[in-house]
C-alpha cells in the first residue's frame, strides 16, 4: 500500500474513531456549533458583501476590526469560545494549538484525497483551561470570491491594505477548492447537556417533512429557468447545511435588500464549485421556496 494512502487510511479511521466515539452523547453539542457557525457566517456574509461594494481594501477593514466582534457577541449569548485557525494563518495570533493543528493536518490530508469539506470536521471532549470541555472543529474551503485576498493573483493595492493589518500574513497562494483553514469552537462540558435532544435546536426536522413542488421557476434570474426544490433540499442538506442555516440564507437571498443587479443566484452558487449548475438551480429553487413558507420554530 502506498505510503500516502497508508497515511490517508489512518488519518481517517482516528477521526472517524473520534467522530463516532463523541456521536452517542454529543449530538446536541453538535447541533449548537451548528447552529453558532450559521449565525457567524451569516452575520459575516451581510457585513462583507456591504464593505464590498465599497472596495476590497473596506472589506478588509471588516475582517479586521468587526469579525472580532461579531465573534464576541455570538460568544456571550452562546457560551461557545470562537477561534479561527490555520496552518498559514493571517494573524498570528490565530496560531493553532497542538491539538487544532493535529486536526488541522488530518483535514488538509483528507481535502488533498477529495473529501467533500462540509466531512472535514470533528468533535471531542478534552481538557481545555483545566476543565472538560466540548471541542468542535469544521474545516473552511477557499470559494472563488476568496481569491482576491487569499489567492495567488492578488493585487499591490490590495497586498499592500493586507500588510499594513496584517504584517505577519502567510494566508495567499490558495486555490479554489483548497482547505484555507478550520473554525474551532470551545464549550465546558455538561453532562446533562449531553444527553440532550438536539431536535429543539435546529428548524432542519421540519424543513425535512415540508411537502415541496417538483419544480419551480426561478425567480430574479437573467433568463427563464426552473429549479427542483426537492433535489434542491437533499443537495442543500448533504453541501450546504454545514455552513449555513437555511431559513436565514433564504430569507438573505430572497428578501427585499437583494439588488436588482446581482448576477444571478445558480451563478453565485456555482462559485462554490460543490454541484453541478442543474443542482446549483435546484438549491436556488428549495430557498426561494422556502423563503415563502413559514417555518415555525
Amino acid at each position: 500500500m502506498p505510503r500516502l494512502v497508508r497515511l490517508l487510511s489512518f488519518l481517517s479511521v482516528g477521526l472517524i474513531f473520534m467522530s463516532t466515539a463523541a456521536a452517542r452523547d454529543l449530538g446536541a453539542y453538535e447541533a449548537e456549533a451548528e447552529d453558532v457557525l450559521q449565525r457567524l457566517r451569516a452575520a459575516m456574509m451581510q457585513e462583507m458583501q456591504k464593505a464590498m461594494a465599497i472596495g476590497l481594501a473596506e472589506a478588509i477593514g471588516v475582517r479586521r476590526h468587526l469579525a472580532p466582534e461579531i465573534e464576541a457577541a455570538i460568544e456571550q449569548d452562546t457560551g461557545w469560545e470562537v477561534r479561527r485557525t490555520s496552518l498559514r494563518v493571517l494573524n498570528p495570533t490565530n496560531a493553532p494549538d497542538p491539538e487544532e493543528r493535529g486536526v488541522l493536518l488530518s483535514c488538509a490530508a483528507r481535502s488533498s484525497a477529495g473529501q467533500n469539506p462540509a466531512l472535514l470536521r470533528t468533535i471531542r471532549v478534552i481538557e481545555h483551561d483545566g476543565r472538560p470541555t466540548v471541542h468542535f472543529m469544521q474545516a473552511v474551503p477557499m470559494f472563488d470570491m476568496c481569491l482576491s485576498c487569499h489567492g495567488s493573483d492578488i493585487t499591490p493595492e490590495v497586498t499592500a491594505a493586507i500588510r499594513e493589518l496584517y504584517p505577519d500574513d502567510q494566508a495567499v497562494g490558495y486555490a479554489v477548492g483548497e482547505m484555507r483553514g478550520a473554525f474551532s469552537l470551545f464549550k465546558p462540558y455538561d453532562p446533562a447537556t449531553a444527553l440532550a435532544s438536539d431536535d429543539t435546536r435546529t428548524d432542519w426536522t421540519k424543513i425535512a417533512t415540508l411537502e415541496l413542488p417538483d419544480v419551480v421557476p426561478l425567480l430574479k434570474e437573467g433568463e427563464e429557468k426552473f429549479g427542483n426544490p426537492r433535489a434542491g433540499r437533499d443537495a442543500f442538506r448533504a453541501h450546504c447545511r454545514g455552513c449555513h442555516a437555511p431559513t436565514d440564507l433564504a430569507a438573505h437571498l430572497f428578501g427585499a435588500d437583494w439588488p436588482a443587479d446581482k448576477p444571478s443566484l445558480c451563478v453565485i452558487l456555482e462559485s462554490h464549485d460543490l454541484t453541478d449548475s442543474a443542482r446549483d438551480c435546484d438549491i436556488v429553487a428549495f430557498l426561494q421556496v422556502l423563503a415563502e413558507t413559514r417555518i415555525d420554530r
